[in-house]
Protein backbone atom coordinates (compact mmCIF):
# COMPACT_ATOMS: atom_id res chain seq x y z
CA UNK A 1 0.00 0.00 0.00
CA UNK A 2 2.91 2.52 0.90
CA UNK A 3 4.58 1.95 -2.21
CA UNK A 4 1.48 2.41 -4.56
CA UNK A 5 1.33 5.63 -2.50
CA UNK A 6 4.43 6.89 -2.57
CA UNK A 7 4.46 5.66 -6.98
CA UNK A 8 1.48 8.35 -6.99
CA UNK A 9 2.08 11.78 -8.59
CA UNK A 10 1.27 14.77 -5.67
CA UNK A 11 -1.46 16.24 -8.29
CA UNK A 12 -2.77 12.23 -7.90
CA UNK A 13 -2.68 12.13 -4.42
CA UNK A 14 -3.94 15.64 -3.65
CA UNK A 15 -7.11 14.38 -6.64
CA UNK A 16 -7.81 11.34 -4.51
CA UNK A 17 -7.96 12.71 -0.89
CA UNK A 18 -10.65 15.76 -2.59
CA UNK A 19 -12.26 12.61 -3.81
CA UNK A 20 -12.59 11.16 -0.35
CA UNK A 21 -13.73 14.46 1.06
CA UNK A 22 -16.11 14.93 -1.00
CA UNK A 23 -17.72 11.77 -0.38
CA UNK A 24 -17.30 11.88 3.21
CA UNK A 25 -18.76 15.63 3.06
CA UNK A 26 -21.55 15.45 0.88
CA UNK A 27 -22.65 12.55 2.82
CA UNK A 28 -22.38 14.58 5.98
CA UNK A 29 -24.41 17.45 4.40
CA UNK A 30 -26.87 15.34 3.87
CA UNK A 31 -27.77 14.48 6.64
CA UNK A 32 -27.86 17.74 8.01
CA UNK A 33 -29.62 18.72 5.59
CA UNK A 34 -32.51 16.32 6.30
CA UNK A 35 -31.86 17.47 10.21
CA UNK A 36 -32.58 21.05 9.18
CA UNK A 37 -35.56 20.45 7.15
CA UNK A 38 -37.30 19.13 10.27
CA UNK A 39 -35.38 21.16 12.63
CA UNK A 40 -38.51 21.87 15.13
CA UNK A 41 -38.97 18.22 15.21
CA UNK A 42 -35.41 17.67 15.57
CA UNK A 43 -35.37 20.27 18.67
CA UNK A 44 -38.67 19.21 20.09
CA UNK A 45 -36.52 15.56 20.16
CA UNK A 46 -33.49 16.41 21.38
CA UNK A 47 -35.20 18.38 24.58
CA UNK A 48 -37.50 15.54 25.74
CA UNK A 49 -34.75 12.93 25.50
CA UNK A 50 -35.06 9.93 28.26
CA UNK A 51 -31.84 10.60 29.84
CA UNK A 52 -32.55 7.23 31.92
CA UNK A 53 -31.91 5.41 28.50
CA UNK A 54 -28.67 7.10 27.56
CA UNK A 55 -27.24 5.89 30.24
CA UNK A 56 -28.63 2.33 29.39
CA UNK A 57 -27.10 2.99 26.09
CA UNK A 58 -23.78 3.93 27.59
CA UNK A 59 -23.70 0.64 29.77
CA UNK A 60 -24.16 -1.21 26.87
CA UNK A 61 -21.92 -0.01 24.52
CA UNK A 62 -19.52 -0.46 27.60
CA UNK A 63 -20.24 -4.11 28.17
CA UNK A 64 -19.74 -4.21 23.85
CA UNK A 65 -15.92 -2.96 24.92
CA UNK A 66 -15.64 -5.06 27.73
CA UNK A 67 -16.26 -7.97 26.06
CA UNK A 68 -14.11 -7.48 23.72
CA UNK A 69 -10.92 -7.00 25.50
CA UNK A 70 -11.97 -10.19 27.45
CA UNK A 71 -12.25 -12.17 23.44
CA UNK A 72 -8.96 -10.41 22.53
CA UNK A 73 -7.28 -11.50 26.12
CA UNK A 74 -8.81 -15.44 25.25
CA UNK A 75 -7.98 -15.29 22.17
CA UNK A 76 -3.88 -14.63 22.67
CA UNK A 77 -4.36 -17.12 25.24
CA UNK A 78 -5.32 -19.65 22.69
CA UNK A 79 -2.27 -19.05 20.90
CA UNK A 80 -0.21 -19.33 23.96
CA UNK A 81 0.02 -15.90 24.57
CA UNK A 82 -0.71 -15.05 28.33
CA UNK A 83 -1.93 -11.21 29.11
CA UNK A 84 -4.01 -9.74 32.30
CA UNK A 85 -7.28 -8.52 31.81
CA UNK A 86 -6.23 -5.13 32.27
CA UNK A 87 -3.11 -5.36 29.95
CA UNK A 88 -5.56 -6.47 27.24
CA UNK A 89 -7.98 -3.58 27.98
CA UNK A 90 -5.64 -1.16 27.56
CA UNK A 91 -4.22 -2.71 24.41
CA UNK A 92 -7.87 -3.68 22.55
CA UNK A 93 -9.05 -0.08 23.86
CA UNK A 94 -6.18 2.28 22.51
CA UNK A 95 -5.09 0.25 19.04
CA UNK A 96 -9.51 0.98 18.24
CA UNK A 97 -8.38 4.47 17.84
CA UNK A 98 -6.42 3.30 14.77
CA UNK A 99 -9.84 3.61 12.87
CA UNK A 100 -10.05 7.24 12.54
CA UNK A 101 -6.39 7.06 10.68
CA UNK A 102 -8.65 5.37 9.17
CA UNK A 103 -8.78 1.42 8.93
CA UNK A 104 -8.47 -1.66 10.49
CA UNK A 105 -4.73 -1.91 9.13
CA UNK A 106 -4.06 1.02 11.70
CA UNK A 107 -5.51 -0.93 14.24
CA UNK A 108 -3.59 -4.17 13.74
CA UNK A 109 -0.46 -2.04 13.41
CA UNK A 110 -1.49 -0.39 16.89
CA UNK A 111 -1.64 -3.65 18.42
CA UNK A 112 1.79 -5.06 16.97
CA UNK A 113 3.73 -1.67 17.96
CA UNK A 114 1.93 -2.67 21.63
CA UNK A 115 3.18 -5.76 21.79
CA UNK A 116 6.83 -4.91 22.37
CA UNK A 117 5.55 -2.68 25.32
CA UNK A 118 3.31 -5.69 26.54
CA UNK A 119 6.45 -7.46 25.93
CA UNK A 120 4.58 -10.31 23.75
CA UNK A 121 5.50 -11.73 20.41
CA UNK A 122 4.83 -9.20 17.77
CA UNK A 123 4.19 -12.14 15.24
CA UNK A 124 1.65 -13.95 17.35
CA UNK A 125 0.07 -10.53 17.79
CA UNK A 126 -0.44 -9.65 14.32
CA UNK A 127 -1.59 -13.36 13.61
CA UNK A 128 -4.36 -12.71 16.54
CA UNK A 129 -5.17 -9.34 14.59
CA UNK A 130 -6.23 -11.34 11.55
CA UNK A 131 -7.92 -13.92 13.49
CA UNK A 132 -9.95 -11.05 14.92
CA UNK A 133 -10.59 -9.73 11.34
CA UNK A 134 -12.39 -12.76 10.57
CA UNK A 135 -14.37 -13.48 13.40
CA UNK A 136 -15.50 -10.21 13.34
CA UNK A 137 -16.69 -10.54 10.03
CA UNK A 138 -17.80 -13.91 10.88
CA UNK A 139 -19.81 -12.84 13.59
CA UNK A 140 -21.31 -9.65 11.85
CA UNK A 141 -22.59 -11.60 8.80
CA UNK A 142 -23.95 -13.99 11.24
CA UNK A 143 -25.88 -10.79 13.30
CA UNK A 144 -27.14 -9.46 9.85
CA UNK A 145 -28.10 -12.98 8.72
CA UNK A 146 -30.44 -13.23 11.86
CA UNK A 147 -31.74 -9.64 11.73
CA UNK A 148 -32.74 -10.36 7.55
CA UNK A 149 -34.42 -13.27 8.95
CA UNK A 150 -36.30 -11.99 11.97
CA UNK A 151 -36.30 -8.71 11.72
CA UNK A 152 -39.08 -6.31 10.86
CA UNK A 153 -37.86 -5.19 7.61
CA UNK A 154 -39.46 -7.77 4.93
CA UNK A 155 -38.12 -6.03 2.06
CA UNK A 156 -34.46 -6.62 2.92
CA UNK A 157 -35.19 -10.85 2.96
CA UNK A 158 -33.69 -10.96 -0.17
CA UNK A 159 -30.55 -10.62 1.33
CA UNK A 160 -30.61 -14.00 3.36
CA UNK A 161 -28.78 -15.87 0.68
CA UNK A 162 -26.23 -13.76 0.01
CA UNK A 163 -25.47 -13.20 3.95
CA UNK A 164 -25.47 -17.39 4.67
CA UNK A 165 -23.29 -17.93 1.82
CA UNK A 166 -21.06 -14.64 2.93
CA UNK A 167 -21.31 -16.67 6.43
CA UNK A 168 -20.39 -20.07 5.47
CA UNK A 169 -17.66 -18.71 3.05
CA UNK A 170 -15.61 -16.76 6.12
CA UNK A 171 -16.17 -19.85 8.50
CA UNK A 172 -14.09 -22.15 6.16
CA UNK A 173 -11.44 -19.10 5.84
CA UNK A 174 -10.49 -19.94 9.93
CA UNK A 175 -9.66 -23.13 9.69
CA UNK A 176 -6.04 -23.82 9.98
CA UNK A 177 -5.47 -25.69 6.71
CA UNK A 178 -6.24 -22.08 5.08
CA UNK A 179 -5.66 -19.75 7.34
CA UNK A 180 -2.07 -20.72 8.36
CA UNK A 181 -0.27 -20.64 5.07
CA UNK A 182 -1.84 -17.38 3.72
CA UNK A 183 -0.55 -16.12 7.04
CA UNK A 184 2.70 -17.72 6.81
CA UNK A 185 3.19 -16.55 2.99
CA UNK A 186 2.47 -12.78 4.29
CA UNK A 187 5.52 -13.44 7.22
CA UNK A 188 7.78 -14.90 4.52
CA UNK A 189 7.48 -11.44 2.66
CA UNK A 190 8.35 -9.15 5.89
CA UNK A 191 11.31 -11.43 6.45
CA UNK A 192 9.63 -13.34 9.44
CA UNK A 193 9.71 -16.30 11.38
CA UNK A 194 6.92 -18.57 10.49
CA UNK A 195 4.06 -20.01 12.73
CA UNK A 196 4.34 -23.42 13.40
CA UNK A 197 0.58 -23.72 15.33
CA UNK A 198 -2.59 -22.11 14.53
CA UNK A 199 -5.88 -21.70 16.65
CA UNK A 200 -7.83 -25.13 16.43
CA UNK A 201 -10.84 -25.37 14.10
CA UNK A 202 -13.40 -26.13 16.89
CA UNK A 203 -11.72 -23.06 19.03
CA UNK A 204 -11.80 -20.75 16.24
CA UNK A 205 -15.61 -21.37 15.64
CA UNK A 206 -15.89 -20.68 19.10
CA UNK A 207 -14.61 -17.50 18.73
CA UNK A 208 -16.65 -16.57 15.92
CA UNK A 209 -19.57 -17.39 17.55
CA UNK A 210 -18.63 -15.15 20.73
CA UNK A 211 -17.66 -12.22 18.47
CA UNK A 212 -21.69 -12.13 17.75
CA UNK A 213 -21.86 -11.06 21.45
CA UNK A 214 -20.21 -7.68 21.13
CA UNK A 215 -21.83 -6.72 18.14
CA UNK A 216 -25.36 -7.86 20.05
CA UNK A 217 -25.07 -5.56 22.56
CA UNK A 218 -23.75 -2.58 20.59
CA UNK A 219 -27.16 -3.03 18.75
CA UNK A 220 -28.79 -3.36 22.11
CA UNK A 221 -27.44 0.10 22.99
CA UNK A 222 -28.08 2.33 20.10
CA UNK A 223 -31.74 0.68 19.77
CA UNK A 224 -31.51 2.21 23.53
CA UNK A 225 -30.23 5.60 21.97
CA UNK A 226 -32.92 5.27 19.24
CA UNK A 227 -35.64 4.46 22.19
CA UNK A 228 -34.32 7.44 24.23
CA UNK A 229 -35.68 9.80 21.25
CA UNK A 230 -38.77 7.70 19.73
CA UNK A 231 -41.15 5.99 21.08
CA UNK A 232 -40.28 2.36 18.86
CA UNK A 233 -41.48 -1.28 19.52
CA UNK A 234 -39.48 -3.80 21.21
CA UNK A 235 -39.15 -5.83 18.38
CA UNK A 236 -37.00 -3.35 16.36
CA UNK A 237 -34.07 -4.28 18.69
CA UNK A 238 -33.50 -6.77 16.18
CA UNK A 239 -33.50 -4.68 13.34
CA UNK A 240 -30.86 -2.01 15.06
CA UNK A 241 -28.61 -5.11 15.83
CA UNK A 242 -28.61 -6.14 11.84
CA UNK A 243 -28.08 -2.32 10.96
CA UNK A 244 -25.37 -1.31 13.30
CA UNK A 245 -23.20 -4.63 12.68
CA UNK A 246 -23.51 -3.78 8.99
CA UNK A 247 -22.68 -0.85 9.33
CA UNK A 248 -19.65 -1.40 11.12
CA UNK A 249 -18.66 -3.87 9.16
CA UNK A 250 -19.52 -1.94 6.10
CA UNK A 251 -17.27 1.08 7.72
CA UNK A 252 -14.32 -0.46 8.70
CA UNK A 253 -14.21 -2.32 4.85
CA UNK A 254 -14.27 1.32 3.28
CA UNK A 255 -11.01 2.34 4.03
CA UNK A 256 -10.75 5.43 3.58
CA UNK A 257 -13.78 6.49 5.55
CA UNK A 258 -11.84 6.82 9.05
CA UNK A 259 -13.76 4.79 11.39
CA UNK A 260 -16.65 4.61 8.81
CA UNK A 261 -17.36 8.34 8.53
CA UNK A 262 -20.11 9.19 6.31
CA UNK A 263 -20.50 5.64 5.16
CA UNK A 264 -21.94 4.20 8.32
CA UNK A 265 -23.82 7.42 9.24
CA UNK A 266 -25.63 6.93 5.78
CA UNK A 267 -26.70 3.51 6.13
CA UNK A 268 -28.08 3.67 9.73
CA UNK A 269 -29.72 6.92 8.56
CA UNK A 270 -31.42 5.62 5.67
CA UNK A 271 -31.99 2.28 7.26
CA UNK A 272 -33.77 4.12 10.71
CA UNK A 273 -35.69 6.30 8.83
CA UNK A 274 -37.04 2.71 6.80
CA UNK A 275 -37.99 1.52 10.47
CA UNK A 276 -39.25 4.16 12.03
CA UNK A 277 -40.24 6.26 9.41
CA UNK A 278 -40.54 9.39 11.32
CA UNK A 279 -39.50 13.12 10.47
CA UNK A 280 -35.73 13.26 10.42
CA UNK A 281 -35.57 10.03 12.76
CA UNK A 282 -32.86 8.31 10.82
CA UNK A 283 -30.96 11.57 10.14
CA UNK A 284 -30.78 12.15 14.55
CA UNK A 285 -29.81 8.55 15.12
CA UNK A 286 -26.63 8.93 12.87
CA UNK A 287 -25.54 12.29 13.77
CA UNK A 288 -26.23 11.23 17.73
CA UNK A 289 -25.02 7.49 17.36
CA UNK A 290 -21.74 9.03 15.52
CA UNK A 291 -20.71 11.98 18.67
CA UNK A 292 -21.68 8.74 20.96
CA UNK A 293 -19.12 6.66 19.74
CA UNK A 294 -16.97 9.19 19.29
CA UNK A 295 -17.18 10.00 23.29
CA UNK A 296 -16.88 6.50 23.84
CA UNK A 297 -13.39 5.33 21.73
CA UNK A 298 -12.41 8.90 23.27
CA UNK A 299 -13.08 7.81 26.97
CA UNK A 300 -11.88 4.39 26.21
CA UNK A 301 -8.26 5.48 24.99
CA UNK A 302 -8.20 7.90 27.73
CA UNK A 303 -8.30 5.56 29.82
CA UNK A 304 -6.07 2.94 28.35
CA UNK A 305 -3.40 5.84 28.47
CA UNK A 306 -3.89 5.93 32.35
CA UNK A 307 -3.67 2.72 32.66
CA UNK A 308 -0.06 2.13 30.77
CA UNK A 309 0.81 5.48 32.54
CA UNK A 310 5.04 5.86 31.84
CA UNK A 311 5.32 2.08 30.47
CA UNK A 312 3.70 3.18 27.59
CA UNK A 313 6.73 4.49 26.25
CA UNK A 314 9.10 1.57 28.14
CA UNK A 315 9.37 -1.94 26.43
CA UNK A 316 8.86 -4.77 28.94
CA UNK A 317 11.43 -7.27 29.07
CA UNK A 318 9.43 -10.94 27.60
CA UNK A 319 11.41 -12.86 30.25
CA UNK A 320 9.71 -11.48 33.14
CA UNK A 321 6.42 -11.15 32.04
CA UNK A 322 3.98 -13.27 33.51
CA UNK A 323 0.81 -11.67 31.79
CA UNK A 324 -0.29 -9.92 34.65
CA UNK A 325 -0.73 -5.66 33.82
Amino acid sequence: MSEGSSSRSPALRWFVLAVKILIIGGLFAYLLREMAKEWVEVRKRIVEVDLLLVAAAVLFQALSMIVLAVLWRLLLGAMGEKLGMIAAARMQWLSALGKYIPGKVSTTLGKICLAHVEGKSPTLVGLGCVYEILFCFVASAAVVLMAVIFGSLRSIRFATVPAAAMVAILVVCVHPRILLPVANWVLKKFRREPIAKAVSYPRALLFAAGYTLPYTLSGVSEFLLLRAFFDVPGRCVIDMMGLTTLGTALGFAVLFAPGGLGVRDFLISRGVSLLVRRPAAGELLAVSARLFGLVMDVASGVISLVFYGKSLWQRRDRSRDRGLA
